[in-house]
């Protein structure tokens, strides 16, 4: 995770700007392991009455000094590859839960494959975490469409939207269209982050 967020910090952030116009107010988010779901709730908007949820330690950091957002950290064993909690105690905890939108952390994403993952315990905490959910989305960077991870969480049909980067590859996303996604693409950013 601290390797992840300093790269594609331009494309993160877009990602994020497209992603904040599904969250609504007065709602229970999930946010996921992820470094792009890190530049979102860095982007999030003040005073829209949410409690975000995560069982990412760098999420909950980040969010921990805001006085407009409840928090929930879940709690359990931290796994360094994953940067956070995916465990028995996570997955209880977020049994618990009635979400109302997920942020889905995606290490792969593809028409055939779905969305995967690299570490079964991810890849079961994510099912978990979809199952509890009225709708997921997941943000996309470029590296992660068309790539295949040896762990299914589900297929594209299933997610409420993909947001993709502005000039992610048509082919790509024409294939998710067909294989039954929503998608959703970023406005463009320069790199000092403006659009």
């Amino acid at each position: 995770m601290a390797e992840r967020v300093g790269e594609d910090v331009h494309s993160k952030r877009a990602l994020a700007d497209a992603a904040v116009r599904v969250i609504e107010p007065s709602s229970l988010v999930f946010m996921d392991n992820g470094s792009s779901n890190l530049a979102l709730v860095q982007t999030l908007p003040s005073y829209r009455n949410l409690t975000i949820a995560t069982s990412s330690v760098t999420i909950a950091a980040a969010l921990q000094h805001r006085d407009d957002i409840d928090l929930l950290v879940v709690g359990g064993m931290i796994d360094r590859m994953v940067g956070g909690a995916v465990d028995g105690t996570a997955l209880e905890a977020i049994a618990r839960l009635n979400i109302d939108l997920c942020v889905l952390g995606a290490c792969a994403v593809s028409a055939k494959g779905g969305v995967s993952a690299y570490d079964p315990a991810d890849a079961s905490f994510k099912r978990a975490l979809t199952a509890r959910s009225r709708s997921t989305i997941v943000l996309a960077t470029n590296d992660k469409l068309g790539q295949h991870a040896p762990h299914r969480v589900l297929g594209v049909d299933a997610l409420t939207q993909i947001v993709v980067e502005h000039d992610a590859d048509a082919d790509l996303v024409r294939d998710l269209t067909k294989a039954g996604a929503t998608i959703a693409r970023a406005d463009p950013q320069d790199p000092r982050g403006q659009r």
